[in-house]
């Protein structure tokens, strides 16, 4: 601005306006013969101004007198987040959308989003005059702009101009409407727009709903869908975009739309789920003292349907003294209305309230569905919440599909909403958290246990009797010890609470549903606030020598460091408040600086993957057509549909599932060999080995699976008494030999003598159906007490004997007629229900067979049920199978970056290690993703040889822990003689020997003569053998000489005695033994379970050096490892690292207890390793991985990457994401992958006569 007189004129046209008055000027002083001087300035001032207009801030350029800021030259309007490129061609303002304040809305279905009349009139949609929509659109014209349904425009068909409905005659414009015209329609109900909340860290930030036009003022819709969004109700606001044609309408709410959108691609876990309130109702409604009379029961379940759903009332579940329905039938219904709804949900669960007993839970905490009715169990988050893979949704959308979910999940919030706010009634107020006087006596009691030991710990330290830590010098050991003692008591203060706070409390139901809270949280605004910390550790000393002038100098005591004894309730003191603001303002400032982190780490993720995507050849590519991976993720599974561990198909559930959908009573059961022998036969099916070779892993998983499931049968069949022992075979086999005197039944054990010229094969055959016929049903009734002779003239031993009935019980002694004999006499279960009783009342033989057959039909499983778990599991594997065009890239990095925002602490201490500090969260993860050639905390766990003897494992820490002279020598000290001065050097031979150091005064000899020394000129380096001696008779000792030439000062003596004490402060730091890189080493337990375990000892090294620490003596090389990439690249190759890098991101997302599916980080690893060396995804890294020019500028350094482009004369292609977006073309992923091809059919030409063929 010039002060408001004259024309505000752009920069670049105000620097034209200079360039063309110098020329001028130079032309003037070129024809006027001007002096060179002159001449030349004039032509500098003309490059100045040329170079600013191309960039403004060229260095080196002092700016124009008056000039508040830098000319805005051609660079500066392309480069940043406002320039060209990410401001006006990447990122446009748009058209035909809305923005305003959300509010929930329980009766909303989740598909659906309340619109306002207001937003409905003004966003419109150009729907196209048909014969089936012109009387409704006619009426729409009738209605005008003003009026909702209505519309605003009309586009006749063969005329340019539109006619605005807000002036003219507009019925009569209705009835001029024909087939063929465009109608500008307001928004209506059904419509299909996109919902979007900012910032959108991964796709399901903006899905597509259908329309629900509302009154008043705000976005509406279900709570059930807030967690995608990461919305809340508090003031935040929401984006919504009116797609204009009808293909962009069907892309949206196929590939867009809420409920194919239920499951998170990153791990495959359900996002849209019941919250807060919901699962305080649903908790509360499945207690078992709800109980519903008939008016009440048909008022709950009238409130959760629609009015044209039709539901079956269940029978009551108490008929005397009057008919009582309860609250887990309002909850079977409202999964299975009636019957014609095939939903059979079968799961079972823990809830947070479970304690044990599984069934018979005393706190009712065991969820168990069976068909869809509920059996059992509270129903809280685990089951209805988002997150979890055992969920009742997560159930109903792998067996039913997600619509079946949606529903389930409209008519929950329906039902909870209405019930907690009309009937049950549901509040919190100071009362719910006024502690009894119980309680605080309670506290007061655990408080001071809490505090004596602590003072035990701190006095301990002070007169030096504290046992120290591994790694760990006294005060860490302390403050490890007293973090542990004073962590434990806010939890024990916590649990106490839920103890004392009755049922009925308000915090203590929302914290055991998982609605809102924890015990924690009740345990702070009750008992006790705990202690803070600041950076992980107790609140440091930030006043002189103590934490506030308070306390006492250096002291220690809990209050004194940070710890809250009071609650919220009771109030703190000053000091505890002060305290408690430094906790919570390093959480405030740390998540300011993670936010713009994570932000761009998000940014650089998606620029580097964006253009990966699956093939018809099911490799995964760039747009380049590099292959990044042969098959995704080594399989070609997508993470969105994996059940379980990263599996396709979870068998145990699916197993449990069609045992009770399909229970097969009628079927015999498979024996376990038999069903061994099914799953070997299986995986040679040809719609099986149509799965290969991407599937070899699966059909190994159903061959083990069935070999388990056989294995359990066998075990339960042991348990019961159905599989004996051999030695319990051999006594059957005797009793029933016994019982016999019929000829064709005769003696095994004489038949095997009888037949002692026959091959063992011939035998055991003979044997095995001799078996089968005593156990007969009419042989088996025959079976009495009596003494019959038997094995007198038995060839074979007992042990013989013993050991062929146990082949035959492998080979099919379970199978002896036992399965056929149950269906031979039992056609049906009450027949069966008969037989037992009566075997029961007269006590016959026959209990044990009852026995038998109880157990046999607990645990058996019928060819039917195989073919239909292997027909399921099929289907769920095929259905799993990623789909070519699939944005693996986008995909993949959104699921790392999205979960780093809840990532908060900086560093976490290694298990069992209180000062082995490793750096985690958010600054571990940029380390990893920018392949940072310097680590904060690199970390070698080596492993080692002699795993189980500490004094080993301390031989091989002193050969690898850097040890210098200075701690090894008892003095280092200068000795003036008559004739010379040296220093003397005494070696702590003792503490060599304690710490098990190969170290001897001829191996420090050798350091010194070797040790480089401090700088270029130091002292160490002038040392030569001579200057270094030994003495025989003290092992002990060295002596060093001073140096003749060193020129520390003039003059031959003041030269030595500045030789000296150069030497004297040099000789301190010299490495006598270890690696140099290495700073230290701690040995390490690891934890076993096993009680009779010995527990394994390894390494762990803080520094750099993996070659050397493989290559040290004691080290086992081969599964030793680095927390460090590039090292391990160097070290063990590009494969290796690759690895690494997708074990490191596991490990620091499971430390947050963040799931991310292993194929996002395969591909992670593969797009940073897939050019033979590990590039960073940075500016640099995505310059050596890409080739596109656009894609390049409108990434980072844009003017930079231009100018280089424009010198090398380079071309783009056009193929990748961010290009096609800048050029306003599809993107070729997707359903932009493929083309349409269309044969079209030539038309004929007739050859044309020439124009004077008359004349020819």
């Amino acid at each position: 601005m010039d002060g408001g007189t004259g024309s505000n004129e752009d920069d670049i046209t105000v620097k034209l306006q200079e360039i063309v008055q110098v020329n001028f000027a130079l032309r003037a002083a070129l024809q006027k013969g001007a002096s060179l001087k002159m001449v030349m300035e004039d032509w500098d001032f003309l490059q100045i101004q040329v170079a600013q207009l191309m960039n403004g801030d060229t260095p080196g350029l002092v700016k124009p007198p008056g000039a508040k800021t830098a000319t805005r030259g051609f660079c500066q309007r392309l480069k940043g987040k406002q320039g060209r490129f990410r401001g006006n061609l990447s990122g446009k303002r748009v058209d035909f959308s809305g923005r305003t304040v959300i509010s929930p809305d329980p009766n909303l279905r989740i598909d659906q989003v309340g619109v306002p009349e207001h937003v409905a009139k003004t966003m419109t949609y150009p729907e196209k005059v048909t014969r089936y929509n012109i009387e409704k659109l006619r009426k729409c014209v009738v209605n005008g702009p003003n009026v909702h349904p209505g519309a605003n425009i009309i586009r006749i068909e063969g005329q340019k101009f539109t006619k605005n409905l807000l002036y003219g005659d507009r019925a009569s414009l209705a009835d001029e409407l024909k087939i063929g015209d465009i109608v500008e329609r307001h928004m209506e109900d059904g419509d299909i727009v996109l919902f979007n909340r900012q910032p959108s860290l991964h796709k399901m930030s903006i899905m597509s709903h259908h329309v629900k036009v509302m009154p008043w003022r705000t976005f509406r819709f279900n709570e059930c869908v807030c967690s995608p969004y990461n919305a809340d109700f508090d003031g935040d606001e929401m984006n919504m975009h009116l797609p204009q044609t009808e293909e962009a309408r069907t892309e949206a709410i196929t590939l867009m739309g809420v409920e194919q959108n239920l499951i998170t691609p990153r791990n495959g876990e359900p996002l849209v789920a019941a919250t807060q309130d919901f699962l305080t109702a649903s908790y509360l409604l499945t207690q078992k003292n709800i109980f519903f009379n008939r008016e009440q029961f048909c008022q709950v379940i009238s409130i959760m349907s629609d009015a044209n759903e039709h539901i079956e009332m269940p029978p009551p579940a108490i008929v005397l003294p009057m008919r009582l329905w309860t609250g887990k039938q309002v909850i079977s219904l409202l999964v299975k209305p009636n019957s014609q709804t095939k939903v059979l949900a079968n799961l079972e669960l823990k809830e947070r309230n479970y304690t044990s007993n599984k069934y018979m839970c005393w706190k009712d905490g065991y969820v168990c569905f069976r068909n869809s009715e509920l059996i059992c169990g509270n129903l809280g988050k685990k089951t209805l919440g988002d997150g979890s893979k055992q969920g009742l949704f997560y159930v109903l959308i792998r067996d039913h599909g997600s619509h079946e979910a949606a529903r389930c999940m409209n008519r929950l919030a329906k039902l909870c909403a209405r019930w907690l706010g009309n009937f049950k009634g549901f509040s919190i107020g100071i009362d719910d958290v006024t502690p009894s006087v119980e309680l605080a006596k309670e506290k007061q009691k655990l408080l001071q246990t809490g505090y004596d030991a602590a003072n035990n710990s701190i006095e301990d330290y002070r007169h030096g009797k504290l046992s120290l830590k591994p790694g760990c010098n006294a005060i860490q050991s302390l403050e490890s010890e007293l973090n542990g003692l004073l962590g434990k008591l806010r939890e024990t203060a916590g649990a106490e609470c839920m103890r004392t706070l009755p049922f009925h409390n308000s915090p203590r139901i929302m914290a055991e549903c998982g609605s809102k809270g924890s015990a924690l949280n009740i345990s702070q605004m009750m008992a006790c606030v705990g202690q803070q910390s600041v950076s992980g550790k107790r609140v440091p000393e930030g006043f002189v020598n103590r934490t506030l002038p308070h306390f006492l100098p250096h002291a220690l005591h809990a209050s004194a460091k940070g710890f809250v004894a009071n609650s919220f309730y009771s109030g703190l003191t000053a000091t505890e408040f002060f305290f408690h603001t430094m906790g919570g303002r390093e959480g405030l400032v740390d998540t300011a600086v993670k936010t713009a982190e994570t932000g761009y780490m998000a940014r650089r993720l998606m620029k580097a993957l964006e253009d990966l995507s699956c093939q018809y050849d099911q490799t995964v590519r760039n747009s380049e057509g590099s292959v990044v991976q042969f098959t995704y993720g080594d399989d070609g599974l997508n993470p969105a549909y994996m059940e379980g561990d990263d599996r396709p198909v979870d068998f145990h559930r699916l197993l449990e599932h069609i045992r009770n959908t399909l229970p097969d009573r009628e079927s015999p059961a498979l024996l376990p060999f038999e069903l061994r022998r099914l799953g070997k036969q299986v995986v040679q099916r040809p719609q099986f080995q149509a799965i290969l070779p991407t599937g070899r892993k699966f059909l190994i998983e159903i061959e083990e699976f069935l070999g388990a499931v056989a294995s359990e049968i066998a075990a339960n069949r042991t348990g019961c008494g159905i599989e004996s022992m051999d030695k319990e075979v051999k006594t059957y086999a005797l009793k029933l030999e016994k019982a016999f005197d019929d000829t064709e039944a005769a003696s095994v054990l004489k038949s095997k003598s009888k037949a002692s010229g026959k091959t063992k094969k011939e035998k055991k055959i003979q044997i095995s159906t001799k078996l089968e016929k005593l156990a007969k049903p009419q042989s088996r009734r025959r079976l009495i007490k009596t003494d019959a002779e038997s094995g007198d003239d038995t060839e074979e031993s007992d042990e013989e004997m013993s050991l062929d009935l146990t082949t035959y019980k492998q080979k099919g002694l379970d199978k002896v007629g036992l399965p056929e004999w149950e269906h031979a006499r039992f056609k049906t279960s009450k027949a069966r229900a008969e037989w037992s009783k009566r075997a029961n009342k007269e006590g016959t033989s026959e209990r044990e067979e009852a026995a038998w057959l109880l157990s046999y039909n607990v645990c058996r499983i019928t060819v039917q049920q195989v073919e239909k778990l292997l027909e399921i599991s099929l289907y769920k594997y095929n259905r799993a199978g990623m789909e070519p065009g699939e944005a693996v890239g986008a995909v993949g990095a959104q699921s790392i970056s999205e979960p780093g925002t809840q990532m908060t602490l900086k560093t976490f201490h290694f298990a069992g290690v209180a000062s082995m500090n490793v750096t985690l969260g958010v600054p571990r993860l940029k380390e990893i993703i920018n392949a940072s050639k310097a680590i904060s905390t690199p970390i070698i766990t080596a492993a080692l040889v002699c795993k189980t003897d500490e004094r080993s494992a301390r031989i091989v820490k002193g050969r690898i822990e850097k040890t210098t002279l200075g701690e090894i020598a008892v003095h280092i000290k200068e000795v003036f003689a008559r004739d010379q001065a040296y220093l003397s050097v005494k070696l702590d031979l003792t503490a060599i020997e304690q710490l098990h150091l190969n170290i001897t005064a001829r191996s420090v000899r050798n350091s010194i003569l070797n040790a480089v020394g401090i700088g270029p000129r130091g002292v160490l380096r002038l040392l030569k053998e001579q200057h270094v001696l030994l003495n025989a008779r003290c092992p002990d000792k060295l002596r060093l000489l001073a140096p003749p030439n060193y020129k520390g000062a003039k003059g031959d003596t003041r030269g030595a005695y500045f030789a000296l004490q150069a030497l004297k402060a040099e000789l301190p730091g010299v490495i006598v033994q270890g690696i140099p890189t290495v700073n230290r080493a701690v040995i390490n337990y690891e934890e076993v379970q096993d009680a009779n375990a010995v527990n394994s000892l390894h390494l762990l090294v803080e520094g750099y050096g993996l070659a050397e620490v493989m290559g040290i003596p004691g080290v086992d090389g081969l599964h030793t490892t680095s927390n460090h990439i590039i090292e391990v690249e160097k070290t063990l190759g590009i494969e290796a690292a690759r690895e690494l890098i997708s074990s490191e991101v596991n490990y620091i997302m499971s430390a947050y207890g963040i799931g991310i599916d292993r194929r996002h980080l395969m591909l992670l690893s593969d797009i940073m390793t897939f050019k033979g060396e590990v590039l960073g995804i940075t500016r640099f890294g995505i310059a050596k991985m890409k080739e596109s020019v656009l894609m390049l500028a409108s990434f980072e350094k844009t003017t930079d990457h231009l100018f280089d482009a424009a010198v090398h004369s380079r071309t783009d292609a056009i193929v990748g994401v961010s290009e096609c977006i800048i050029m306003g073309i599809p993107i070729p992923l997707g359903t932009g992958i493929f083309k349409l091809l269309r044969q079209v059919d030539k038309p004929r030409v007739q050859q044309r006569r020439p124009l004077l063929s008359s004349q020819l």
